[in-house]
């Protein structure tokens, strides 16, 4: 079988063999093409008026396991991490872990035409070429309706990453079906020691500003040294007038829900505390919670825990107000 296309290519033996020529028309029907063999090649004339927007598909003595009119693509029939089946539903978002998975295994059928392994797409996303790569391997039984791949993931730095597998059947439709697997390994808080500054000498990864405020307020928040956990810390300094100042920092890699522990380390001449948000993709408030910090001259550790469901963009927010300067470091957020 040979086919080729104006849009696709399908190939499988030679022109001189050439018995049957299709072309799959507009509506989709597949209609015979009249067609001779001279000198080694086979000759045919399309009629335009068969073809959609000027694009189709030629099929050349087709095989006679193939499913012309398959449009499906293969299905996901079995799906584990590390070896513990899961259930997919579209794109599968671990969310943050402390460990990534090692092995990522799918197994794909198709009820109509054979799987393509040439067709096979692997991607780890983002990739280190000065690193170990993934590897990854196709197995599948004598008739190719069904196969599984199997992602093995090298020791991974911290990161944000996507684990893509494609496959397509070997329809003239090339039916292709994919599967993404996300995961970060990306600390819940980011840059929670504050020593990463930006340009304008603010904490990154951090927003500051005040949730109510008045005429005449006055308040500092800035990162200088003096810190705990390294050079730098949060510097909060309420000055006048109503105070709330605020510096939060929002997570969106809470995909499993639970319990968390949020740890860091604080000091305050006047009083000050951290606020614990949560809200769904919707942006209904599930959780506002904040919790006091005494005073103290002294660093002092803190630990607080919260309980939020699946899916929750969790915001964590050191804040203080009041007159007098407080400040944090350390600030950390894990399961519990």
């Amino acid at each position: 079988m040979r086919a080729l296309a104006l849009a696709a290519l399908v190939a499988s033996a030679p022109m001189a063999l050439a018995q049957k020529v299709l072309v799959r028309a507009a509506g989709g029907k597949w209609v015979p093409v009249a067609a001779k063999q001279v000198d080694g090649r086979i000759e045919f004339a399309l009629d335009a008026t068969l073809l959609a927007g000027g694009k189709g598909t030629i099929v050349i003595d087709p095989p006679s396991w193939m499913k012309l009119d398959d449009e499906q693509p293969p299905e996901v029939t079995g799906f584990a991490l590390d070896g513990q089946p899961r259930e997919l539903k579209g794109p599968f978002d671990l969310g943050h872990v402390a460990r990534p998975p090692s092995k990522v295994e799918i197994t794909f059928a198709d009820r109509d035409n054979p799987l393509d392994p040439a067709s096979l797409l692997v991607r780890v996303e983002p990739s280190y070429p000065d690193r170990p790569q993934s590897e990854h391997r196709f197995t599948g039984g004598a008739d190719r309706k069904q196969g599984t791949v199997v992602v093995t993931l090298p020791e991974l730095p911290q990161d944000s990453y996507r684990v893509l597998v494609a496959v397509a059947d070997a329809s003239p439709q090339v039916n292709r079906q994919r599967v993404e697997v996300r995961f970060s390994t990306l600390p819940l808080i980011l840059n929670g020691s504050f020593e990463q500054v930006t340009a304008e000498g603010k904490a990154a990864n951090w927003s500051f500003g005040t949730w109510s405020s008045n005429a005449e307020t006055k308040y500092k928040m800035e990162v200088v040294e003096g810190g705990v956990a390294g050079r730098r810390a949060l510097r909060m300094e309420g000055l006048a007038g109503s105070l709330n100042m605020v510096c939060s920092q929002t997570t969106y890699d809470v995909t499993s829900g639970g319990e968390f522990v949020v740890t860091g380390s604080y000091r305050t001449d006047g009083g000050c505390g951290l606020s614990i948000l949560a809200y769904d993709a919707g942006g209904k408030e599930l959780l506002y919670d904040t919790r006091g910090l005494k005073p103290t001259k002294q660093w002092t550790a803190f630990r607080e825990e919260f309980k939020v469901p699946p899916n929750a963009r969790v915001v964590i927010a050191p804040r203080s107000g009041s007159k007098g300067v407080s400040w944090f470091d350390d600030l950390k957020m894990v399961p519990k």
